[in-house]
């Protein structure tokens, strides 16, 4: 997934670790559930997107998801190959000189375009529902955003690519990445990449999309009973759907990710530890990163569940005929008996805001 160092993992020498039978079973069923999981999910998010014309998938909370869907693909066809063959061959790189300088670093990309990305759909739906009355974001802002999510994403991967290091030894094709040549110096470059490579891919996206659902959660619920009381059953409907999703969102994200970075903390800052366990290690290592990827597999389902229309879009271009008119008259009869839910939801943002602006007011006089 994100950094590896093999040089701890899988030294450069002769290797002694005999992989037990049932690990190499039990992690290649896991990677194979998870990569079509994964594939499958993801590549139908991006599909039913570029298939359907309608302007209402044109927002941009579905480009955003989309665009999350496409850093899980990229992680899912190039990543997940890449990392299975190392783990089940233990330290040798099969894609020879052209691949390891092209596709080492990334992993890294990847990851930080997801982790991003997240980020962001946080921001807007806190916009959304805490400031309805601010400048909206645009389609075509949401592209630019997304042009510098990559942009940001890759410059975080070339410190690796830069100092991608291929040769062969024994027969054996070896990609790392070597900082400098110098040990020292070596190992307190490779402490400081990682500790921003966590701050910035992980912590930060973390940190930032748990306190904008907190103060939304916070802000529904502090509001949900300044509305009309016809109102509140809607509302608390609403705000139990909103939390429900969210703390899945970021719960999946912490439980996913943290024992891979918790691993590559451990390669940076404790290679002595790992030295002398390190056959325990190599497994816990291959572990963590099929838990990362559960990440990529679920999100498309989390993320297709919350919204109708990419479930419409879905059943207009892939189910038959009458399993298209039937799913698309249950969607129009939700659509249909959400249509005083969506109007309401405008009128509690409005009285929120109102009431907001109105405090402000008194307090300024």
């Amino acid at each position: 997934m994100a950094v590896s160092n093999y040089t701890t993992i899988y030294p450069t020498t002769k290797v002694t670790f005999q992989q037990p039978l049932a690990y190499t079973i039990i992690l290649s069923t896991l990677y194979s559930i998870i990569f079509i999981m994964s594939a499958v999910g993801n590549s139908l998010v991006v599909v039913c997107y570029i298939l359907d014309k309608r302007r209402r998938m044109r927002i941009p909370m579905n480009i955003l998801i989309v665009n999350l869907a496409i850093c899980d693909l990229c992680v899912t066809l190039i990543t997940m190959p890449v990392n299975f063959s190392r783990n089940i061959t233990k330290r040798n790189w099969v894609f020879g000189r052209i691949a390891c300088h092209i596709f080492h670093g990334l992993p890294n990309a990847f990851v930080a375009a997801s982790g991003f990305t997240a980020m962001i759909i946080a921001i807007e739906r806190y916009r959304y529902i805490c400031h309805p009355h601010k400048r909206k974001i645009t389609a075509r802002t949401t592209f630019w955003i997304i042009g510098v999510i990559w942009i940001a994403a890759i410059l975080t991967a070339l410190p690796i690519i830069a100092s991608v290091n291929y040769y062969v030894l024994n027969g054996v094709q070896v990609c790392v990445h070597v900082f400098h040549a110098n040990r020292s110096l070596r190992a307190i470059l490779d402490q400081v990449y990682i500790i921003s490579l966590t701050v910035l891919i992980f912590i930060l996206p973390l940190c930032t999309t748990s306190i904008l659902y907190w103060r939304v959660g916070v802000f529904l619920k502090d509001r949900q009973g300044r509305q009309a009381s016809q109102n509140r059953q809607t509302f608390n409907r609403i705000n139990k759907k909103v939390f429900k999703m969210l703390v899945i969102i970021v719960g999946l994200m912490f439980i996913c990710w943290i024992p891979l970075y918790t691993c590559f903390l451990l390669i940076t800052f404790a290679p002595r530890i790992i030295s002398q366990n390190i056959n325990t290690f190599r497994i816990v290592y291959s572990f963590a990163h099929v838990v990362s990827y559960v990440n990529g597999a679920i999100n498309p389902i989390i993320y297709a569940r919350s919204h109708q229309s990419f479930r419409d879009s879905f059943a207009r271009n892939f189910l038959s005929r009458r399993e298209r008119n039937s799913s698309m008259e249950l969607s129009q009869s939700n659509y249909t008996n959400n249509k005083l839910a969506v109007h309401q939801v405008k009128l509690f943002r409005d009285f929120c805001y109102n009431d907001h602006y109105s405090r402000h007011n008194s307090y300024s006089v």
